[in-house]
């Protein structure tokens, strides 16, 4: 029920893990695919158009491209739940939070979001555009911008 694309690329002085070999030494390469290159626009987008989901199992980050990302494509999320994300997700209304570093609450998850009806998925959508329309477009970046500039609300 499930294929996942671990895409872009790789630098490995970030990370070294041989992700190729991986998925050849478990036997998954039938539901795990990767890409170990850049990801040009065009092919990012039909990436996440294409996906039910998209997995952020980080451990430590400060903020998400490919979490505001995700909601540009109107992509419902799976992320650990450390505070950015817990915060960026509404706690959970755009998607779905596991214990961070925790592999079993992550399968856990994912078989749950698997198994969810097709309008629990449509609900997800629903609130990742009324996030994207409140908070996450260039209005309110511009208006924030503004603020920081010349001060005031």
């Amino acid at each position: 029920k499930m294929h996942f694309i671990i895409a872009g690329q790789q630098f490995k002085s970030l990370d070294d893990t041989d992700y190729t070999g991986m998925i050849r030494d478990l036997q998954i390469g039938d539901c795990v695919s990767f890409i170990s290159e850049r990801i040009s626009d065009q092919d990012k987008d039909r990436l996440f158009y294409q996906a039910d989901a998209c997995v952020c199992p980080y451990t430590t980050i400060y903020g998400s491209g490919v979490l505001l990302e995700a909601y540009t494509h109107g992509c419902p999320v799976i992320c650990s739940d450390i505070p950015v994300f817990a915060e960026d997700t509404e706690n959970g209304k755009t998607g779905m939070l596991f214990k961070s570093e925790d592999p079993e609450d992550l399968a856990r998850v994912l078989k749950e979001f698997v198994s969810i009806k097709n309008k629990k998925h449509m609900e997800f959508r629903r609130n990742i555009e009324s996030l994207v329309d409140m908070k996450y477009n260039w209005k309110v970046a511009a208006k924030k911008t503004e603020c920081v500039y010349l001060g005031g609300n």
